[in-house]
């Protein structure tokens, strides 16, 4: 039993050591979504009703809220995204660069309004960007048989009524 166990135990530890590692990638989640909630650390927004902005989190909120209010924002991410590494053809390495950073810069836009449909009844919209990622290499990076550029980019729009609170 000991042999089986010390076995399995060494051929365990060899898939760990001499495996390949994986490759981890993931898309881009981004929460700047108005001024406020980044200043409060997001704390307390599906509670929050104290501007526009909780159309997006909280619109039950809005009921809370007087007359019509609209905000439009953005929010700059500058994302650096480096490749190590190299490309082989059959085992022989394709020349490349690898020194740019391959993540460009992008605003992220957001856009929060709301009105009164009637004394008891308000609307309103937000218009988010939730998910986004880019990547843009030269043509002479060393991946480049793969891929120089890529885009996957999101809009949320998000319509919402609100009776007032009683």
């Amino acid at each position: 039993m000991k042999r089986i166990l010390l076995a399995t135990t060494a051929v365990v530890c060899a898939v760990q050591v001499f495996a390949p590692n994986e490759a981890l990638a993931a898309g881009f989640m981004i929460r700047e979504n108005s001024a406020e909630s980044i200043a409060t650390v997001y704390a307390g927004n599906a509670s929050r009703a104290d501007d526009v902005s909780t159309v997006f989190n909280n619109p039950a909120g809005m009921s809370w809220l007087q007359g019509s209010q609209v905000e439009v924002g953005s929010a700059v991410v500058f994302p650096s995204i480096q490749f190590k590494g190299n490309a082989t053809v059959l085992g022989t390495p394709i020349p490349g660069d690898n020194s740019r950073n391959g993540g460009p810069s992008a605003g992220i836009p957001h856009l929060y309004g709301f009105f009164d449909l009637a004394d008891n009844l308000k609307a309103g919209i937000a218009v988010t960007v939730p998910f986004g990622n880019t990547i843009d290499y030269t043509p002479t990076w060393s991946g480049r048989y793969v891929n120089t550029k890529t885009a996957a980019i999101t809009a949320d729009i998000n319509p919402n009524i609100s009776l007032p609170h009683q």
